[in-house]
């Protein structure tokens, strides 16, 4: 399966990740081009495959910039008054409400294929050998399975962020105690 920058910008830079599929996404992949392209972007070429491609071999010295390029847009977002939690808290929010002004049923028909398909996905995994030659795409996929789970079990059981904030102010209480 091919390389993902996404899902290494949704790692390393949360605060970038957060804005993509959002009407601020292209402030961020421009953040992330100037960053670890700079002057070197080619105009002719499509933006995403130069960040594929100079994401593809992460060194820690383009992770720290990815990092560094994440505090600043940051920064930039506070700057400009955009709260991101408050965003990414609204998108939900505005499905959540739409679900239940239509009275749609399908989001939660669509969480419970997900819950029973992924199961029985694991459950197979166990009791069925995966040959040598299609492990690689059988994993990616059950990954990709597994992710899709997760994000519809948070969108009725809500996030992780409260948790990610306690488990950071813990540690950043843990280290200064030192």
């Amino acid at each position: 399966m091919a390389f993902d920058w996404k899902q290494l910008v949704r790692t390393v830079a949360p605060g970038i990740a957060s804005v993509f599929g959002t009407p601020l996404a292209g402030m961020a992949t421009k953040v992330l081009a100037d960053t670890l392209l700079g002057p070197d972007q080619d105009p002719d070429q499509d933006i995403d495959e130069q960040l594929n491609a100079a994401m593809t071999a992460a060194s820690p010295e383009v992770l720290q910039k990815i990092k560094a390029a994440d505090q600043q847009f940051k920064l930039e977002m506070k700057r400009l008054d955009i709260d991101l939690e408050k965003l990414a808290y609204d998108d939900a929010a505005s499905a959540r409400h739409r679900e239940i002004e239509v009275k749609d049923k399908m989001p939660g028909a669509i969480a419970i294929i997900l819950f029973l398909i992924f199961g029985a996905t694991l459950l197979g995994l166990f009791n069925v050998e995966v040959p040598d030659g299609n492990k690689a795409i059988v994993y990616s996929l059950v990954g990709s399975l597994g992710t899709m789970t997760v994000t519809a079990a948070a969108y009725y059981h809500g996030t992780t962020r409260g948790s990610a904030r306690k488990d950071g102010l813990i540690g950043r209480m843990a280290t200064a105690g030192k």
